[in-house]
């Protein structure tokens, strides 16, 4: 589905991977703007880096490696990133 699609690409920039030709198809391109914006605010909230070390920014565990908090962030904070995603989307929507 497009939100796990989302969910996805959230953490893959959170943790610093590559997107691989991310798309949305169907969708008009003022509104991939909003989705990229929105994934872009998000992704801001789920790593940090604490003295050299890559944490998670929801729980605060760590350290891991890139691919450890990106299975750490899909296998246990799933639907929060899936919210916080939704309430970004929301306040851009209402923002304008």
């Amino acid at each position: 589905t497009l939100s796990e699609k989302l969910v996805d690409v959230a953490i893959r920039m959170a943790v610093g991977f590559k997107l691989r030709n991310f798309k949305l198809k169907t969708t008009p391109s003022s509104f991939e703007n909003v989705i990229g914006k929105a994934l872009e605010r998000t992704s801001r909230h789920l790593s940090r880096v604490v003295s050299g070390e890559l944490r998670c920014g929801l729980c605060g565990k760590g350290p891991f490696t890139k691919k450890g908090l990106y299975l750490h962030l899909l296998r246990i904070h799933r639907y929060e990133v899936k919210s916080l995603i939704a309430e970004e989307l929301q306040r851009a929507e209402t923002s304008g």
